[in-house]
């Protein structure tokens, strides 16, 4: 049914040129070239946007191939949507020109007090201000630089004057403007991408036009610099998405090529002939002779300008000079730069050094500042009565920002106590209301209230009616929920429907209104502008459809799917990507369940086939497990290829969970040779998270070790636990002047947990060092973090609580039930995964492994499943909320025990007694071993306690600690009979 609201369209020959995307479409539609199918339909749709896209714009440059993300069915919008995103912006950039202009000067609005900004940004807004004066600077209204405002659309109830329903409102949450390219050309090549389908179908003719002109886009992003002057781009931990594409189109338009620089190359030279009112000084960077390039061209050429370190001189136009420094240094000068820098980079960079970059920089550092913080949307709803008594905006503007610009409320202020009396009176009142990080991007930081307990969401808002200072990791503005419309949509070639919000954006350079620009629509609350798609891409569906053909669980199947069968079985599971939701977990439920002995019986088979047609034994990365030790160890192959992904995919979720950054440096003690994998496995890791990090392994002595963590001031050691206990021991016998070299503020360990003795003597040594931990296992691999910052509380002493990415690994909590019991005669199968809270068996799940898939795989570990604290929205990326879960982790299946003279003994009781804090015991093995002439099994207790216990100096329980001793006497039922088999 065609309405006057936005719908989804296809682009069709037909008149009117569309045709609307309707669940209630029929079987056949008008495609691209005649009557098609509604697969085939869909499929050609994709195919022809995709060859324009890269016809507009070469693969590699696409930020992780984004283009196989773009929709070829795009929003039909009517003038009246137009009319009123025109009408929204004219009044909202008068409104912000008005209140940035007068920042400093109105001392009746106290801006600065409503809106506090950290002490040196303060001082250098006033700096700029001051270069307005003198004529230095232009005034803010010539430099707004480029915006991208978003908004919701939502039900408008209230009627216009003829008595209709205004059914759609165009609601702004947030204003982008920290980078200036972003979606720029995103949008400009989508546009003109359906400008191409749209020619090829004839559709143009019928009165269908498109709603943003792509050159607009692109001739406005332009009008940001000179290009007759050199261009330089200052970026650094940001890895960039509109930016590459931006170098390439401006050196396609202009011949020169803009140069990506990083802050560490920043120079400052003085210039004793300033004529350009420069404030004395050259803006200038680093650079090296030119390389010489072989002939042919290779991916570097190709990808020249795409690195953070592109040293050669590029070439401008107008080619620098290239000045020598006192220190012998190579620079070139900057004239213009653009920015991809966040607050905290910004804040990094010296007073002068950043003044210099505001006299150069296209992104004007107000717009930085106060436009793109989400407190300004605040501000504006503040000051309407304000701008409409000056004459800034005519009442009916001040009404259109009234319904446009969503509530927000700041810190400090009447309208966010008003939030907070009213959810003391009601605690549902919270589920109104979300918070937002006040210099947050990308959908970072976002907290729903009806995420939170009623005594969180007030704690958080007293905390912030307090003071309308910036607090790191706290200053939040409170936003309105907005309930978005829902619209039928179809996003990809598959051709499944859903029912999803529209998230809307336009763009804006120097306050001229370029067009729409691109729309979002996902099932998540939050919809980015970039989710990540870094983990790995295997879906439940191919890894069960590999199952079917694979030995570990088909017993007629001799060997694993060869690669060309793989690559089929996973076309068909694609081409079948329409099956119901849900359908897959059902599915997994219907397996059987993996246990280790299976597992090993099928590994042991296949691994001793050196027959050529075993697929197993080619191309595999190799670990044991079980400790490696003994004759036969457990051997588990992994596809290698697969093996150095999942490790790049852990790496950054490892640094996305804060546990480690490019500022680190780490030393790791973990072992390596004798078939153990844990070294390689950890370097690769660390530095796929950032890190710098040195190979100590474990043959280097605790000496040694020491001295690396001083040479490289290293803050961060990891290792097992045990490896990093013992490290710290040998750190307490130091003197204080050799401890004070060492500054350790992390650990991240494997292997067994830490018990609550051993963190407390960790602290009592090494001080108040985070302590984080990875969960993995060698048929697994690695799969989750331990990171207390993500969590509300310490776990109990018999656990650890671990986070992992539903996307990377799927848990199942199933009762504790002995094997034989997990499946009836006729095939079915027993147990039911438990609800979360409920502890009970693991089973695990790898979306990692295809090859070679883990499928239900009984870990031998007991746990229960939780969802993450709400609480710990603010510390992750938006686009993993949705996927994280807790695992709470409670050790080993406590049916395991040890039997010692006729009786079995159960772990946990022996733990209870040993993790006691007050005994002080740091580390504790259980030893069985028979004597070689009697065959009787003695058994040993080995203990290592810290110094403030009474274990003697070489770490054995002595016999005069009668309090430990005897306890454990007591357990094990030591006697005169068995006394000479026990020590």
């Amino acid at each position: 049914m065609v309405t006057t609201q936005l719908q989804q369209v296809h682009l069709v020959k037909q008149a009117p040129g569309y045709q609307l995307v309707d669940p209630s479409t029929s079987n056949l539609l008008p495609g691209i070239d005649g009557i098609a199918t509604a697969a085939d339909l869909y499929r050609q749709e994709h195919e022809a946007l995709e060859d324009n896209l890269l016809a507009a714009c070469a693969a590699h440059l696409w930020h992780k191939g984004s283009y196989r993300a773009v929709c070829p069915r795009p929003i039909l919008i009517r003038k009246h949507h137009q009319r009123q995103l025109e009408a929204l912006h004219e009044a909202l950039t008068a409104a912000i020109i008005d209140i940035v202009q007068r920042w400093w000067t109105d001392e009746e609005a106290r801006l600065p007090e409503r809106m506090p900004l950290e002490p040196e940004e303060e001082e250098h807004l006033k700096w700029m201000d001051a270069q307005v004066a003198n004529g230095t600077l232009q005034e803010f209204t010539a430099c707004l630089g480029s915006w991208r405002p978003d908004f919701l659309v939502e039900e408008y109830r209230d009627s216009d004057r003829r008595g209709r329903v205004l059914s759609e409102n165009f609601s702004i949450t947030e204003i982008n403007a920290r980078f200036s390219f972003n979606g720029f050309m995103h949008e400009a090549y989508g546009q003109r991408a359906l400008d191409d389908v749209l020619a090829g179908i004839g559709a143009g003719a019928e009165g269908l036009v498109s709603a943003t002109n792509a050159d607009k886009i692109l001739d406005g992003l332009f009008s940001l610099f000179r290009p007759d002057r050199p261009l330089h781009l200052l970026k650094d931990q940001e890895n960039g998405i509109d930016i590459h594409m931006f170098i390439d189109a401006v050196e396609r338009r202009f011949g020169i090529k803009p140069r990506i620089i990083d802050p560490a190359q920043l120079r400052l030279l003085p210039n004793g002939n300033d004529d350009g009112g420069q404030g004395g000084f050259r803006l200038c960077c680093l650079v090296s002779p030119t390389p010489t390039v072989s002939g042919g061209g290779d991916d570097r050429d190709r990808d020249q300008g795409m690195g953070r370190d592109t040293n050669e001189v590029p070439p401008h136009t107008t080619t620098p000079a290239l000045i020598t420094t006192p220190d012998g240094e190579l620079v070139e000068e900057i004239f213009q730069v653009g920015l991809e820098l966040h607050q905290r980079e910004l804040a990094a960079l010296a007073p002068e050094m950043l003044r210099q970059i505001s006299l150069r920089c296209f992104n004007d550092m107000r717009t930085i500042f106060l436009v793109h913080d989400k407190r300004m949307l605040g501000i504006v709803k503040q000051e309407l009565p304000r701008l409409v008594a000056r004459g800034v905006l005519t009442r009916t503007q001040a009404a259109t920002l009234r319904r446009g610009v969503v509530d927000t409320a700041l810190p400090g202020s009447s309208e966010l106590q008003r939030i907070l009396d009213a959810s003391r009176a009601d605690p549902s009142v919270r589920d109104g209301y979300l918070m937002k990080p006040i210099r947050g991007g990308k959908g970072a930081g976002i907290v729903f209230g009806d995420d939170m307990t009623a005594d969180d969401w007030i704690a958080l808002l007293e905390r912030l009616s307090r003071s309308a200072s910036i607090e790191a990791g706290v200053s939040s503005v409170v936003q309105r929920r907005i309930e978005p419309r829902l619209y039928d949509v179809v996003l990809k070639a598959s051709g499944e429907r859903h029912s999803y919000p529209l998230v809307g954006t336009y763009h804006v350079v120097n306050g001229r209104l370029l067009g729409l620009g691109t729309w979002r629509a996902s099932g998540g609350r939050i919809v980015a502008k970039e989710e990540d798609k870094s983990y790995p891409g295997y879906s439940l569906s191919e890894i069960l459809a590999d199952a079917d053909a694979h030995p570990f669980y088909a017993a007629e199947a001799e060997y694993p799917p060869d690669p060309r069968t793989l690559r089929d079985i996973q076309t068909q599971v694609i081409e079948k990507s329409d099956v119901a939701a849900g359908a897959d977990s059902g599915h997994l439920q219907a397996r059987p369940l993996l246990w280790k002995t299976n597992l090993y019986t099928a590994i042991q088979r296949l691994i001793a086939d050196t027959s050529p047609s075993n697929t197993f034994r080619r191309g595999v990365y190799s670990s044991v497990t079980g400790g490696g030790s003994g004759p036969n160890p457990l051997f588990f192959a992994t596809d290698v290829h697969e093996n150095r992904r999942h490790r790049a995919q852990f790496g950054a979720f490892i640094r996305r969970m804060g546990l480690l950054s490019d500022a680190d440096w780490v030393v790791t003690l973990h072992m390596g040779g004798g078939l153990y994998r844990s070294l390689d496995l950890t370097l690769e890791l660390l530095e796929n998270a950032g890190a710098s990090v040195l190979a100590a392994g474990s043959y280097m002595k605790p000496a040694e070790v020491v001295r690396l963590l001083g040479q490289y001031h290293a803050n961060v050691i990891s290792g097992e636990s045990s490896q990093v206990v013992q490290l710290t021991h040998y750190i307490s016998t130091l003197s204080v002047q050799d401890r004070a070299l060492i500054t350790i503020d992390k650990i991240i360990y494997t292997s067994e947990g830490l018990t609550p003795s051993q963190r407390a003597y960790l602290h009592s040594v090494l001080g108040p060092v985070q302590i984080f931990s990875i969960l993995g296992s060698a048929e697994a691999g690695p799969y989750a973090v331990s990171c207390l910052h993500l969590l509300d509380s310490v776990a109990a002493a018999d656990q650890q609580s671990f986070v992992f990415d539903t996307r990377h690994t799927i848990i199942e909590i199933l009762p504790l039930l002995p094997q034989d019991d997990c499946q009836d005669t006729d095939g079915s199968i027993k147990p039911v995964p438990l609800e979360h809270g409920h502890i009970g068996m693991i089973a695990q799940t790898s979306l990692s492994r295809l090859r070679n898939p883990l499928v239900r795989y009984i870990t031998g570990d007991v746990g229960s499943l939780h969802r993450l604290p709400a609480t710990a929205r603010n510390r992750v990326c938006a686009g993993d909320w949705d996927h994280l879960c807790v695992l709470r982790l409670q050790g080993r299946d406590r049916r395991f025990s040890f039997a010692w003279d006729g009786d079995y003994f159960e772990f946990q009781g022996l733990e209870r007694i040993l993790n006691d804090e007050v005994q002080g015991v740091l580390q504790w093995q259980v030893i069985l071993e028979k004597r070689e002439a009697s065959q009787e099994v003695v058994l040993e207790i080995r203990l290592l306690r810290s110094e403030s216990s009474s274990a003697s100096a070489d770490g054995i329980v002595s016999r005069s600690d009668c309090g430990l001793e005897g306890r454990i006497r007591d357990f094990l039922l030591v006697s005169a009979l068995n006394e000479d088999r026990f020590r």
